[in-house]
Order: structure tokens, then C-alpha cells, then sequence
């Protein structure tokens, strides 16, 4: 929820429950998703991250790491991953 926040707050959108909710509904749902045009085009998250490179003038050194470490966890560590777990062996 903290690299949504983020994003939002970067792109001086409205911070709500609702565009916290829309912004990780519209992560990335596989692996790659963000290079296609229609998630670039649809995506709420695209639109931030959009809003946001609009502000590059006005970023701080900081600004851009937390970009940096949002956009990292949102197109590589997200959507989470469930491993199965293996029985136990008798």
C-alpha cells in the first residue's frame, strides 16, 4: 500500500481510500504488463507515473528514488506470489 501512496503523493493526486484502492487495482496484474500500450493507456498507476515524469523539474534527489523503489516493487515484485507448499512427508 506504501508504493501506491507514494505514487499518489508524488503525482499530487487526491489521497483517498478510493485512489489508493485504484491505483494497486490498476498494478500489473502478470509479469510485463506494463509494457503494453493498453495498460500504459488504461492504468490508473500509468497515469501517476505519467503525472509524475510530467514534475521531473520539481523533484527532489529523493522524489526520484522513491519513484525509483515504488516503480521496482509495482513491475517486479507485484502481483505477490503464492509458492505451494509440499506436503509433509510421513
Amino acid at each position: 500500500m506504501r508504493h501506491a501512496i507514494h505514487l499518489i503523493r508524488l503525482a499530487r493526486a487526491p489521497l483517498s481510500i478510493v485512489t489508493v484502492a485504484g491505483t494497486i487495482q490498476s498494478f500489473p496484474s502478470v509479469p510485463g504488463q506494463q509494457e503494453t500500450p493498453e495498460w500504459q493507456n488504461t492504468s490508473y498507476t500509468a497515469s501517476l507515473i505519467n503525472a509524475i515524469r510530467e514534475r521531473k523539474d520539481e523533484l527532489s534527489q529523493t522524489d526520484w528514488k522513491d519513484l525509483e523503489v515504488a516503480t521496482h516493487f509495482i513491475f517486479s515484485k507485484w502481483p505477490p506470489t503464492t509458492k505451494s507448499r509440499a506436503a509433509p512427508s510421513k
